[in-house]
């Protein structure tokens, strides 16, 4: 009786914490597509609020962005971008104390306006991020752009 207890209990434990880890994930995931769904067309200020007060991003070349900068590049961006479409595949995922630390992969396409002239562009682009929980629900902390 005492072994089917312990038995029990392990995996009871494996697969809440497997529960847990699909949450998680779930949870991400919906960060994810409200970006896409901004580079759709979406609203851009609902993307904008999943960034915490302290983030801030470093690109291939090592750069720093802050969220302000960031804020501003994005916002350029959306006004010169049209017919976007993109998706995220998480690749990883791991959760400790709060923090949320994801490897994604973000494809996709549309059009960059230069000039006067609409010219199509496609990107793929390995990123790392980290999220925290907040009374106000996750928020990016910093994103670093992979080679």
């Amino acid at each position: 009786m005492k072994r089917f207890l312990t038995i029990s209990v392990f995996l009871l434990s494996v697969v809440s914490s497997f529960a847990s880890g699909q949450t998680v994930r779930q949870e991400v995931e919906a960060m994810y597509k409200i970006w896409v769904d901004c580079m759709a067309g979406g609203n851009m200020q609902v993307a904008l609020d999943t960034l915490d007060s302290s983030y801030y991003s470093v690109d291939v070349n090592g750069v720093v962005t802050n969220r302000a900068n960031s804020v501003a590049m994005m916002k350029t961006m959306k006004d010169t971008m049209r017919k976007a479409k993109g998706k995220i595949t998480i690749e990883r995922l791991s959760e400790s104390k709060g923090e949320i630390c994801v490897w994604v992969k973000f494809v996709g396409k549309g059009e960059m306006k230069q000039g006067d002239k609409w010219v199509p562009f496609e990107f793929n682009t390995s990123v790392v991020e980290s999220l925290k929980r907040t009374p106000s629900g996750l928020k990016f902390i910093y994103s670093q752009h992979l080679p």
